[in-house]
């Protein structure tokens, strides 16, 4: 058998030590990988929650100056970060970036893992993203990344409002009292957060709100309750103490918020409605506008008219009982004259009528 040149063998033995060589340079560096979960895959807005990012290392070298970034998603805020190794910075916003340093094969050494506390601020998909680099050579970039992502779900309350009055008919002059609660039907907790704009015809005495904060603005009561009311529970916000100075319907509308989403708004708002009574002077003053008088007693009677409801108002009883008094002396003393003896007649009594009801002596 002939035999191989010599030349020939030199040259395998130089081609197989290339190609070793070329084997042993693609396993160098250090194959990083970044893995991240997050404790929860669903929370309510004001929850916290973690993200968890692990760090390993495939060899066969060690990572040097590992660096991670992690993107914050626009609806968490930041609480806190703890690392196994290293050291992270929150400085820049919406960011955790962590100097890792060197980081040993996972076989060597145990992985690194972060751990980012945040609070859900926003309703939606919070999707956080983080990114591991090093200064080493790594053959596999695929695994350097990862995301998760958490839905954050609002707070769903039913809030209603409670709406009623001390009394359904009043005097003009009485005091009486609105009291405002509210129901919170769930099924997540809510603060209340309530406002009564007070009818044109009462004015505003006083309020009593031992469970909230309460302000008058202008006519307009806003009240925000101190804690926050539970699914199922009821709440006295504000008792209103007004005063009526018109006759007629007094309607009164009060409504709820709370910042929530609510499935039932249509039971947000209230309305009572309290009927107040002049003990019939408007009656009367409906009775002289149907009487075609001269203009210097039309206008001194509506005078002792209106008066008499000013003192009403005022809770002036003996005010009113003195107007009145005069009302009818004049009304008596034009009978015959600018008032004819039936529209004397029926003003007087009418006056008379009111003067007994009122006690007037």
């Amino acid at each position: 058998m002939r035999s191989r040149p010599r030349s020939l063998t030199a040259l395998v033995v130089i081609a197989l030590a290339v190609l070793g060589t070329g084997t042993a340079s693609a396993q160098e560096g250090a194959d990083l990988a970044l893995s991240m979960t997050a404790s929860a895959t669903q929370v309510i807005v004001g929850d916290t929650f973690t993200y968890t990012v692990v760090v390993s290392n495939g060899g066969p070298e060690s990572a040097a100056d590992v660096r991670v970034v992690d993107t914050l998603p626009a609806g968490v805020s930041l609480v806190g970060v703890a690392t196994t190794a290293g050291v992270c910075d929150t400085a820049a916003a919406g960011q955790v970036v962590c100097a890792l340093g060197l980081v040993p094969p996972t076989l060597a050494s145990p992985p690194v893992t972060i751990a980012i506390t945040v609070m859900a601020s926003a309703d939606g998909d919070a999707v956080n993203a983080a990114l591991v680099s090093s200064s080493t050579l790594d053959p596999d970039l695929t695994n350097n990344s990862a995301a998760v992502a958490v839905h954050i779900q609002p707070h769903v309350a039913d809030l209603v409002m409670n709406l009623t009055a001390s009394a359904a008919q009043v005097v003009v002059g009485d005091d009486f009292t609105y009291t405002l609660s509210v129901t919170n039907n769930g099924p997540d907790a809510a603060t209340p957060q309530v406002q009564d704009a007070l009818p044109a015809q009462v004015s505003f005495v006083s309020f009593v709100h031992p469970n909230a904060a309460c302000q008058l603005v202008v006519s307009t009561v806003q009240c925000g309750a101190l804690q926050p009311l539970a699914g199922g529970q009821s709440l006295m916000v504000v008792a209103i103490t007004v005063h009526a100075t018109q006759p007629g319907q007094i309607v009164n509308t009060a409504g709820v918020s709370g910042g929530v989403i609510d499935p039932a708004p249509f039971n947000n708002t209230a309305t009572v409605v309290v009927t107040a009574s002049d003990f019939g002077i408007s009656d009367l003053i409906a009775r002289l506008q149907v009487y075609s008088l001269p203009l210097g007693i039309s206008t001194s009677l509506f005078a002792k008219l209106d008066n008499t409801s000013a003192d009403l108002a005022s809770g002036n009883v003996l005010g009113a009982c003195g107007t009145l008094g005069a009302f009818g002396n004049q009304v008596n003393a034009q009978a015959g004259k600018m008032l004819t003896t039936d529209q004397a007649e029926a003003l007087g009594s009418a006056a008379a009528a009111i003067e007994t009801t009122l006690g007037c002596q």
